[in-house]
């Protein structure tokens, strides 16, 4: 039995699991956006599929790479989700190619790198 209450103390990675489209959840409950409060934060958990929350940087970072190759790739008309969509499909041919543990690892360097950048010193 799903309990909303319950779900904020399991990982982000089984919460995605039990909200996927496959998972035995009714489907109004994969739809489900739920928020609590602490008094550290506020957290906000989709239980669906949904658009990433980016950053500012993301999006400084996306932008830049739209103008770089706006013109390398012309006269095609190229759009922002096209560079996402590149990224993306670059880093699924780096895991098929059995690259998992490096891209593992650079993953969570950069993850390491934002965290350090983001806490107070």
């Amino acid at each position: 039995m799903f309990s909303a209450g319950r779900e904020k103390f399991l990982s982000p990675k089984r919460r995605g699991k039990l909200a996927s489209p496959g998972s035995n959840l009714p489907i109004r409950v994969r739809h489900l956006t739920w928020k609590f409060s602490r008094r550290e934060d506020n957290a906000n958990f989709s239980y669906s599929v949904h658009a990433p929350n980016l950053t500012s940087n993301e999006v400084r970072l996306v932008h830049r790479l739209w103008l770089r190759f706006s013109d390398l790739v012309s006269p095609e008309e190229l759009h922002h989700h096209d560079v996402v969509h590149f990224a993306l499909d670059e880093v699924m041919k780096e895991l098929e190619d059995g690259k998992e543990a490096d891209v593992a690892a650079r993953l969570k360097e950069h993850v390491s790198k934002n965290k350090a950048a983001h806490t107070p010193h």
